[in-house]
């Protein structure tokens, strides 16, 4: 039996991401490399955990000290 991957509501994303529902909601509509991957569940939207870590993975920037 495999194990579901753990969704959560947009309010649980945006608190883990440190933004607004509201953000989270306006990010939705960006459809391009920045915006964060999330699917549709009879008309409700979830995210999937392990999409949310590789979209910080990827969106990373470090400083150059600078």
């Amino acid at each position: 039996m495999s194990v579901l991957p753990e969704l959560l509501t947009p309010e649980e994303t945006a608190d883990w991401l440190g933004m607004s529902v509201d953000s989270l909601s306006q990010n939705r509509y960006l459809r391009n490399e920045h915006s964060i991957p999330h699917v549709k569940i009879g008309g409700r939207v979830r995210y999937l955990k392990d999409d949310l870590i590789e979209y910080v993975k990827k969106n990373r920037r470090v400083s150059n000290g600078a």
